[in-house]
């Protein structure tokens, strides 16, 4: 009997099999924590390419913020926030100079305000997260804040992250979001 434990006891037979099963939750539980990171990762560079990319067509065609061209440019710029999606999880609003607005929500672009205000220039402020356009100001003119009065184009947009375990700091409440305000003139 001594003589069979001893055996057992110096036998390396199936060992590496015990080992893998001490690891491998381990294992699998650190490759789905970085797949979950990527994820997040993943939506929050999808939402800020949109609104950047958005931003960039703002910058490139900024003779189109006027009252003659403000609808056509929301409706481009939003198109532009739904096409850099990988699905149609962003929503976005796209705001012309206080003016045109267009509004994407499950892929659905719906456009409401006016263009009538989009040649006039303003000194938009940001208090506790929300844009205040002001009133209409004289195209270069100082503003209060500092700067100079402007027409500007406002791009947000939001996009929803689930993680699997902790959301890492990529998201508020499953929700990734960025902004731009683009001053074109």
């Amino acid at each position: 009997m001594k003589n069979l434990r001893s055996t057992f006891a110096r036998s390396v037979a199936g060992s590496a099999a015990v080992e893998f099963a001490f690891i491998a939750p381990l294992f699998i539980l650190i490759m789905a924590g970085v797949i979950d990171f990527g994820r997040g990762v993943f939506t929050r560079f999808t939402v800020e390419s949109a609104v950047s990319s958005s931003a960039n067509y703002a910058l490139v065609n900024a003779n189109s913020v006027s009252a003659a061209g403000a609808d056509t440019l929301s409706q481009t710029l939003a198109t532009i926030l739904a096409g850099n999606s990988a699905n149609s999880s962003i929503a976005g609003r796209v705001t012309i100079n206080n003016g045109s607005i267009a509004t994407l929500q499950d892929g659905v672009i719906t456009k409401s305000g006016s263009s009538s205000s989009a040649g006039s220039c303003y000194c938009p402020t940001l208090s506790g997260g929300a844009l205040s356009w002001g009133g209409q100001q004289a195209c270069g003119a100082a503003c209060g804040g500092g700067g100079v009065a402007g027409k500007f184009v406002e791009i947000s947009a939001e996009g929803t992250y689930t993680p699997f375990f902790l959301d890492f700091g990529v998201s508020s409440s499953g929700k990734v979001s960025s902004r731009a305000v683009v001053q074109t003139q």
